[in-house]
């Protein structure tokens, strides 16, 4: 059983000792214990001794007893020092504590050891131990003494560091040293010192003033200092100028001290001169450093406190005290908890300065108090002013009053919850395309349900997008370019593919979003499906869209009063718009009636006229009307394509293929695959180009450049030129066997000289057209220039009597149309210039009963009104029908 061991005083006075040990380690020792106790010799050598002593068992090594002075030294309790030994308390370290056993064995006694002692405080110190071998009874102990030489130690090194200190010192001294005896003559001075003035020593030892280094403009100044220092008036620091050997003048600070004998008695002064010129310029830095520093505090707009070590505020700005209406006075000297802290936030804020004192550096946001009660939410940044090794001086914290910031950060987030949910909630799609990487950023729900596309499929891509038609690539990029150029606005239709291939035309806006600074950062766009819309149109065109194909010859009317010269017609020649052109002669009547006999077939069209005649209108026809409507008609101009370009946009390349093939494109061919491909002026088409066209022709594929594969496409061919192939052919400019190709079903459409009945019709169209244009009411044309006109042979057809006409318009003011080149001096006798009031369908209606009531109701046959009408008699029955024209009863 353990019982303790404690010392303390008997009623006797005598001390006891009291086991703390186990009771088999005080077996034995009853006779030490009652010697302890008893003996008052020991009493006083012992335990009333100044000198740090212990008792401890030779053989266990553990202490018995220690005294006051032990206790105080090592800062263990007897009651912590019983029963453990001293490396038990690691008072000596494992190497001394060997050698103290090995030296006891063999002696009875260790006289002044010393070693290092740790104490219970952890500070190292240095002891001197004694140790001596008693007999008490029949058992031995050990007897320890300790003597605390810290301050001989230090005394010691201290002599031994100032001796080597003056041995060095003039060797070593970086300031200048100067010594001069009673009488002012030099005695000695030092290497630094004659460095620094640029004199040797042979030029002044033994010298007397005015000595060399000094300027004759302070001689005065100088000569006051060195009369009081011979009088034994001596100033610590004095700051003088001196000069250079190179009259170069610098200031020094001089420490002047005098040298005694033995008796007390002055024998010499010395003097240490420091060069202070980089001192001086350092303290102006560091002056204007300082004015910089407070005014640079003084006019922060954040707030700016700093804190000692002990958690002190010792510092404020001005921006601080307006912060938190606290006076600078108010904050200085205080300490946690702040006045400044609302009492609710105390325990958060509190963490976040012990962090703070502690040396973590952080930016934090807490809840803080103005003077008058009023919460606020501030940013703090803290810090640490540390000194030139590194330790913590001083702490500073910056603080922002961020309630506006939090408050707009609120507004921005509630805009954020708005806009997302009226993305949500819009019906047409929307798109965000980023310009720094060309990357999509952004869709709503809408628009990934109209492509079939998730927002993840779609997020990241770049043009072309999954959600583009190839066949719509050179529109998209086009409108895509130009948006990123420049500001546009404009409503723009195309062709979008869902995931499932399915092609749907859509309708786009487009906008640029841009920063601060005006620069373009995004495109916006939204995206509406128009395919019912397209659809309604489709069967609003097709119902104003009647084509008819009879043509009838318009009959000149008798002039029936001669003072109006009315222009009058026999017979109202039917005319109809046929796909935007305007006609009533027989010749074109002719024209298009073979169009409407090819345009339901796929054979290749080869229309052939002079320029300005409509060749493009009438493929437009011939496409309109066909079987292809519903896909596109491409059109490629031979003769405005460069050579070294024209099989790249006839039939593709791909990336890569030659120099500025920047990206993959598809051909003009592949792009009309299912429609019409309509190759104008194809007599402009290189030679060395016509055998891939004529492979085409022949096979229906293509190949790409820089691609090995064949593509087979359904292209149906419309070629018009100006020229005569077959002279061109002789002449070895066009292939035969291309021109066979091509010539399946020529159209011949004849110039404007040929139809001179289309001439009044044209005028009164385009007078229209260009009326509305330019806001002009004109009504009447001179008979005379009329018949000028249609005796003209017009080179350049419809096209130039087109811009003959808008350039009247344009130079008539009145209800006249000033026709240039044409005569127009007579306007006694005009003609209106509209023909008849009546719409296209009753125009035609009274004409064709006038035919029918002629023909005696025949339709077909040699006397029919279909070869009257130079129509078949199916496509009158048609029209007979559709204007609700039936034979009386």
């Amino acid at each position: 059983m353990s019982t303790g061991i404690r010392m303390g005083k008997s009623r006797s006075s005598k001390y006891e000792i009291k086991s703390s040990v186990t009771d088999n380690t005080i077996e034995g020792h009853d006779e030490l214990f009652e010697f302890l106790n008893d003996d008052q010799g020991f009493e006083s050598l012992f335990y009333k001794s100044s000198i740090p002593k212990a008792l401890s068992n030779i053989n266990s090594k553990k202490f018995i007893a220690v005294n006051s002075a032990w206790e105080t030294f090592t800062g263990y309790k007897n009651k912590e020092a019983t029963n453990v030994t001293a490396y038990d308390l690691n008072l000596v370290g494992e190497e001394e504590g060997q050698y103290i056993r090995e030296i006891l064995e063999k002696k009875h006694s260790l006289k002044s050891f010393e070693a290092e002692l740790l104490p219970k405080s952890g500070i190292r110190t240095n002891a001197l131990f004694s140790f001596e071998r008693i007999t008490i009874g029949k058992n031995d102990y050990i007897l320890s003494e300790i003597l605390d030489i810290s301050e001989l130690r230090r005394s010691k090194d201290l002599l031994k560091a100032e001796k080597d200190f003056s041995q060095n010192l003039l060797a070593s001294l970086q300031e200048g040293l100067s010594v001069i005896n009673l009488q002012g003559t030099h005695i000695s001075v030092n290497a630094a010192f004659c460095e620094m003035t640029g004199f040797t020593k042979e030029e002044l030892i033994g010298i007397q003033p005015p000595y060399p280094y000094w300027p004759p403009e302070e001689y005065e100044n100088i000569n006051v200092a060195f009369q009081n220092t011979l009088k034994g008036q001596i100033k610590k620091n004095i700051n003088l100028i001196f000069k250079r050997k190179n009259e170069e003048r610098f200031p020094v600070s001089l420490a002047v001290s005098s040298l005694k004998d033995s008796e007390g008695n002055t024998i010499a002064f010395f003097s240490t001169i420091k060069d202070i010129t980089q001192q001086l310029r350092a303290e102006e830095e560091l002056r204007l450093a300082k004015e910089y520093s407070e005014e640079l505090v003084t006019s922060l707009r954040q707030g700016l406190v700093v804190m000692n070590v002990e958690g002190e505020i010792i510092d404020v700005n001005p921006a601080y005290s307006s912060i938190t209406g606290f006076k600078r006075e108010e904050l200085l000297g205080a300490t946690a908890p702040f006045p400044f802290w609302p009492p609710e936030s105390y325990e958060e804020i509190q963490k976040c300065l012990v962090r703070t004192l502690a040396g973590e550096v952080g930016n934090f946001e807490f809840l803080f108090m103005r003077k008058n009660g009023e919460r606020f939410m501030a940013s703090l940044a803290t810090s640490s002013i540390k000194n030139n090794e590194g330790k913590v001086m001083a702490f500073f914290v910056t603080i922002d009053d961020i309630t506006d910031k939090i408050n707009a950060q609120a507004e921005i987030r509630r805009a954020k919850e708005f806009s997302e949910n009226l993305l949500a909630s819009m019906d047409e799609g929307l798109l965000v395309v980023s310009i720094e990487d060309g990357k999509l950023t952004k869709v709503n729900p809408s628009f990934c349900k109209m492509t079939g596309y998730t927002e993840k499929e779609l997020l990241a891509s770049k043009a072309p997008f999954p959600f583009w038609a190839p066949e719509c690539y050179d529109t998209c990029f086009s409108h895509y370019e130009n948006l990123i150029k420049a500001e546009y606005h404009n409503y723009y239709e195309t062709v979008y593919k869902r995931k499932n291939e399915e092609r749907f035309p859509v309708q786009l806006i487009s906008s640029q979003i841009k920063d601060e600074e005006g620069k373009v950062v995004a495109i916006l766009a939204t995206i509406q499906d128009i395919t019912e819309r397209k659809a309604v149109q489709r069967e609003l065109n097709s119902l104003n869209i009647e084509l008819s194909t009879a043509v009838t010859e318009l009959k000149e009317l008798k002039i029936q009063l001669q003072n109006e010269n009315v222009y009058l017609r026999d017979e109202l020649d039917l005319v109809f718009n046929f796909e935007e052109m305007v006609y009533g002669s027989a010749a074109f009547s002719d024209v298009l009636s073979n169009v409407e006999k090819v345009a339901p077939t796929d054979a290749t069209v080869l229309l052939l006229g002079d320029t300005g005649t409509g060749k493009e209108l009438l493929a437009r026809a011939v496409h309109n009307i066909s079987v292809r409507k519903d896909k596109p008609l491409i059109k490629v101009n031979c003769a405005a394509i460069p050579r070294e370009l024209i099989e790249s946009e006839l039939f593709g390349h791909t990336k890569g293929s030659f120099t500025g093939a920047v990206r993959d494109k598809i051909g003009k061919v592949e792009l009309a695959h299912g429609g019409t491909l309509f190759l104008d002026e194809i007599g402009e088409l290189p030679l060395d180009m016509q055998p891939k066209l004529l492979r085409f022709l022949q096979e229906g594929e293509i190949e790409k450049i820089g691609e090995n594969t064949t593509r087979k496409l359904n292209v149906r061919i419309i070629a018009a030129t100006n020229r005569n192939l077959k002279k061109e052919v002789a002449k070895k400019r066009f292939r035969e066997d291309l021109y066979f190709r091509l010539n399946v079903f020529p159209i011949k459409i004849p110039p404007l000289h040929k139809r001179l009945e289309d001439i009044p019709l044209l005028v009164e169209h385009f007078v229209n057209k260009f009326g509305k244009i330019y806001r002009k009411e004109i009504k009447y044309i001179s008979d005379k220039a009329m018949i000028e006109m249609q005796q003209y042979k017009w080179p350049g057809n419809i096209r130039e009597l087109e811009n003959l006409i808008e350039r009247a318009v344009i130079l008539s003011n009145g209800e006249y149309l000033q026709l240039p080149q044409f005569d127009i001096s007579d306007q006694t006798s005009n003609r209106p210039i509209t023909i008849t009031n009546l719409s296209l369908d009753e125009a035609q209606r009274i004409h064709i009963l006038k035919v029918l009531e002629k023909c005696d109701w025949k339709i077909d046959g040699n006397k029919g009104a279909a070869l009257f009408l130079k129509i078949k008699p199916s496509t009158l029955r048609d029209r007979m029908k559709k204007l609700k024209i039936k034979r009386p009863d």
